[in-house]
């Protein structure tokens, strides 16, 4: 991540991850988290930040429940939300969608984009479920079915 231009990398196996989290929650002042892995990513992450911060929880892929510290909601002010972004696409008007949409183009570019390690037909989506287990951090397998001629 830092050669794509990441200025911090934490790695959550790390030993010390939960101290390095903390300390640059703090020098950043972060306030606000995306959490995409609930579990207990999610109290941990909220452990970190400074009182009266929220994390927006959008995602499960650890597919665990969210573990929260309920002294952190209690006696520092913080919260955890859920964000759908369905339901929250809804809610905007067919031009705020529309100029959502240039705007997230422009990310998935840049900034969002998706590194793909390899395409594999659907047939072989147990050989493309190992290599991705095996290197997650390579990009995404995708699965294409076969087209018909």
């Amino acid at each position: 991540m830092l050669s794509i231009g990441a200025e911090y990398v934490l790695d959550s196996s790390d030993p010390q991850f939960d101290q390095a989290l903390a300390t640059l929650c703090r020098q950043l002042g972060a306030n606000l988290a995306f959490d995409t892995v609930a579990g207990d990513m999610t109290g941990r992450i909220l452990r970190a930040m400074p009182p009266g911060s929220r994390v927006l929880v959008y995602g499960a892929l650890s597919l665990q429940a969210c573990q929260i510290d309920p002294s952190s909601l209690i006696f520092a002010g913080k919260h955890v939300e859920g964000f759908w972004l369905s339901a929250w696409l809804r809610r905007r008007n067919l031009v705020g969608q529309f100029r959502l949409a240039r705007q997230v183009q422009v990310l998935l570019a840049g900034e969002l984009k998706t590194e793909i390690q390899t395409r594999l037909p659907l047939e072989e989506a147990a050989q493309g479920l190992a290599l991705y287990s095996n290197n997650m951090t390579a990009g995404k397998v995708l699965l294409l079915p076969r087209l018909k001629d």
